[in-house]
């Protein structure tokens, strides 16, 4: 069981040995789905659409609205359809619905109790593991930045299967970890049916749900949530996060000056120059100090560890 206080911060990575893409590939997906339908075999425009095309036409987007965005999200060369959606916001709905098409596609049932090489929930269930009634008693929070429910799925149905207690009682123990989503979430994990038995109207509602950077400050009630845990641990660990400017300041900034955790981060894919300029994103805020971030208490990788990878080599054991 975990009895330190520790906060894990997910970002796209963390949800990649999953089968879930990165923003640049979620990007890619939705523009391909979109180029690839507007074309019927014989060279016609196809339109009545198929795959994310035929969903985004039945909830009542014009097919010259789609080939715009599809256009325009391509000239773009974005790092991601958030990051678009930042700056053309007459596409935010649209976008959303595509993001929660793509996600949904991918949220199969038994992806995420996989036990390879890169699948790091089982190493973290492992280190959770407590007998039932004392399992809510570990002392880990996880923030996530992904709209994904692969964490919780997998939490989930290892509490129901192993422990054998009543549905309500393995909801109940559940809901005791602390989990939040700060740009909010696509689905349920209630939902049982797959995503073929999935109606338009269900993209529909799942996109409300997701709030792109804009739509979500360090006054909402989430990122208030993320705050307190943050402020209440001695660990924080990033996972698979991209140190984004912005929202390292909306967890970070203005913490008080008794907070003095120790900070820990993976860096896959990122360059020597990448990985310093992340350190700074952390240490300091335009340029001011973070109160309670020591240079000593910053531990990004210098060696691009994967998620696996840091929860063994890096994670300690609580």
């Amino acid at each position: 069981m975990i009895t330190r206080p520790v906060v894990l911060v997910l970002g796209a990575g963390a949800s990649m040995p999953y089968g879930y893409p990165v923003g640049s590939e979620l990007r890619q997906q939705i523009i391909d789905e979109l180029s690839n339908g507007s074309k019927g075999a014989h060279g016609q425009t196809d339109h009545e659409g198929v795959g994310l095309r035929k969903c985004l036409l039945a909830n009542d987007f014009h097919e010259s609205k789609l080939q715009e965005f599809a256009k325009v999200l391509t000239q773009s060369q974005t790092t991601s359809v958030d990051v678009f959606l930042e700056r053309r916001p007459e596409f935010v709905e649209l976008g959303k619905q595509a993001i929660a098409w793509i996600l949904l596609q991918r949220d199969d049932k038994s992806r995420h109790i996989r036990q390879d090489d890169e699948c790091w929930y089982h190493y973290l269930w492992e280190l959770m593991e407590a007998p039932f009634d004392d399992f809510g008693n570990n002392t880990v929070t996880i923030v996530t930045y992904n709209y994904d429910l692969s964490f919780e799925r997998h939490l989930f149905a290892r509490i129901s299967s192993l422990y054998g207690e009543y549905h309500w009682k393995s909801v109940a123990k559940f809901d005791e970890i602390k989990k939040i989503h700060v740009h909010g979430k696509v689905g349920n994990i209630c939902q049982m049916h797959g995503f073929e038995d999935m109606l338009d109207c269900d993209i529909r509602e799942a996109a409300k749900e997701i709030k792109i950077v804009h739509e979500s400050d360090k006054t909402t009630q989430e990122y208030q949530k993320a705050r307190r845990a943050i402020r209440e641990a001695k660990e924080i660990h990033f996972l698979g996060f991209g140190y984004n400017k912005t929202n390292i300041e909306r967890l970070l900034k203005n913490m008080p000056v008794s907070w003095h955790p120790d900070i820990y981060g993976t860096t896959y894919g990122m360059g020597a120059a990448e990985i310093e300029a992340a350190k700074h994103q952390i240490k300091s805020y335009e340029g001011t100090v973070i109160a309670g971030v020591d240079e000593e208490r910053v531990h990004l990788n210098n060696i691009p560890h994967k998620v696996i990878d840091h929860m063994k080599n890096v994670f300690p054991q609580h």
